[in-house]
């Protein structure tokens, strides 16, 4: 289960936020629409679906991914894998 327009507004925040050259990203489960549509576009860091097991763990690659924009660091292979 996903709450519909989430992935939609969280995308969407997050592509105006780089147009304007402010590091954000998103968190969505693979169940969401959204993904497909904005996975090329920004970074979305893959969380588990609701009730899914995982999550403290995507929040920790969402902390890595965030330190790595905020430095302004290219992504390693393994951060690669944290997202979509």
């Amino acid at each position: 289960m996903h709450y519909p327009n989430f992935g939609e507004m969280a995308g969407g925040l997050v592509e105006a936020f780089n147009k304007e050259g402010i590091p954000a990203v998103a968190a969505m489960s693979v169940e969401n629409p959204a993904v497909a549509k904005y996975q090329q576009v920004i970074p979305i860091v893959k969380m588990p679906k609701k009730g899914g097991i995982g999550l403290n763990q995507s929040y920790k690659n969402m902390a890595t991914i965030v330190t790595q924009l905020a430095k302004g660091e290219e992504r390693t292979s393994s951060e690669q894998e944290m997202i979509f």
